[in-house]
């Protein structure tokens, strides 16, 4: 390799280091990774592949391409990929005429999953649950990788080795998010979640609009100020999070409204420590979960819990992330099915028939 290519492979290690922390979802490795390569050779588009242990894959590309990935569990590239060593290279040398019986089955493998004609790919990372490897493609058929290329991504190795287990990260976060959704619903919380050194993994774009609502200073930075010195001081002074602490809580008070924040330490999947923070619009109330089973909707018996905090429709409507004219319908089905007028009675009632309940189960 000469110098000019030694050059063009350190300022692409360089710009690599310098946007992995700028990088906010998993999707977007590839295009980065894709923008750093294309600067010391030519590629058509770039893949990210994760193998599960379900043996199925995981495909993100840098660009929209015309393929399939569901049946990507058959391509050969990845088989043969898996194959090597972390941060070993696989450059499959496809002549003009393929007599042999594989290169012709991974010829039409390569075109009819990724309609391209050559590719060199990497094996960059493996734990318990994953396995990942970055693909680079060419659709011109002429136009093959060499010895020297793949050399150059060999340099590149320990730089990919590292991202790939950033990315891994994320992708376990994306899975998990289904499972987090559905606890916040539960618990009629926010979320946010932070990797080992408190950088932000995952904040959904109601807490951000919760967020930026509620505190300023967070319009030109994600996390409000006092919520950052309790992350930092309180959860991890040391500037990394240590297993085995927690949880912790923080009580704020913000006009017209109470925060009640929760955060705990967890092992992902692919065993890294993260934290997971639930964000609670108001203090803990009365439940009236009881009442569906008197033809009360979930959202219904979610109004009533704010009653007791003397909430206006509009505080309601903020901590629901609802419009005011549907927490006044909400108000007014109650209404209707405990016989009432006005929220001073409906709460009453509510409580009665909460009690009355309880009674009768048990």
């Amino acid at each position: 390799m000469n110098s000019e290519m030694k050059s063009q492979v350190a300022d692409a290690i360089v710009k690599l280091h310098s946007m992995i922390p700028e990088i906010s979802d998993y999707h977007e490795f590839a295009v980065v990774l894709e923008s750093s390569i294309k600067d010391i050779f030519h590629i058509d588009w770039l893949q990210l592949a994760l193998l599960g242990d379900d043996k199925r894959v995981k495909i993100v590309t840098s660009q929209p391409i015309p393929t399939d990935w569901e049946v990507y569990d058959i391509d050969t590239i990845l088989i043969e990929t898996f194959k090597k060593k972390i941060g070993e290279t696989y450059l499959f040398e496809l002549g003009q005429r393929p007599d042999k019986e594989n290169e012709v089955y991974l010829l039409e493998t390569v075109k009819k999953y990724t309609d391209a004609s050559q590719f060199l790919t990497i094996h960059t990372a493996k734990t318990k649950a994953l396995d990942s490897c970055i693909g680079l493609y060419r659709t011109d058929k002429c136009n093959y990788f060499t010895h020297n290329e793949q050399q150059v991504l060999s340099y590149l190795s320990p730089v990919l080795v590292s991202v790939s287990h950033t990315m891994m990260l994320y992708y376990d976060f994306e899975l998990k998010r289904v499972s987090h959704e559905q606890l916040s619903r539960s618990l009629r919380a926010l979320t946010m979640t932070f990797d080992n050194v408190l950088a932000p993994v995952d904040i959904p774009t109601k807490t951000r609009k919760f967020l930026a609502r509620y505190f300023p200073d967070s319009k030109n930075k994600t996390i409000p100020l006092v919520i950052d010195k309790w992350l930092t001081k309180k959860i991890a002074p040391k500037g990394f999070l240590e297993s085995g602490q927690g949880p912790w809580t923080l009580n704020l008070h913000l006009p017209g409204l109470d925060l009640y924040l929760k955060a705990h330490t967890v092992v992902t999947g692919i065993n890294h420590l993260v934290l997971l923070v639930m964000i609670y619009p108001h203090s803990q109330t009365v439940d009236f979960s009881l009442l569906q089973r008197n033809g009360f909707t979930y959202r219904e018996v979610e109004t009533l819990s704010f009653l007791p905090l003397g909430y206006t429709n509009r505080q309601i409507a903020i901590a629901m992330d609802i419009e005011e004219v549907t927490v006044k319908k909400h108000l007014k089905n109650c209404a209707q099915k405990l016989g009432t007028v006005g929220k001073t009675d409906t709460l009453y009632q509510a409580l009665q028939r909460k009690q009355l309940l309880e009674e009768i189960g048990r």
